[in-house]
């Protein structure tokens, strides 16, 4: 698959703290600041399932791999990425219930 094209740098000033619990939130995912940033921007919210790192990363590569087919309109790609959250959302609900 084409890799994007990253030229182009922001840079941005926080607290000591923002930029801690940013750095938090990615580890946890397994991502890079950039990547969660990004990624926060475009979808407004992550899954975050408690003791399921790995899940949890293989979801968003899949999700992220998703995103790149969307250009091909024959490709049913919207309808399986509202699954795949549909499914993230069950487990994050049945992890918080202790099931």
């Amino acid at each position: 698959m084409k890799k994007m094209n990253k030229n182009t740098t922001i840079t941005l000033r926080v607290s000591e703290t923002d930029k801690e619990a940013i750095q938090k939130e990615a580890k946890k995912l397994g991502m890079s600041m950039s990547s969660y940033m990004i990624h926060s921007t475009r979808h407004k919210h992550i899954n975050i399932v408690p003791g399921g790192r790995e899940l949890a990363e293989a979801a968003y590569k899949l999700y992220e791999a998703l995103s790149r087919l969307e250009k091909y309109p024959i490709l049913p790609v919207t309808e399986v990425k509202d699954t795949l959250h549909k499914g993230i959302e069950k487990i994050n609900n049945a992890m918080e219930e202790g099931k």
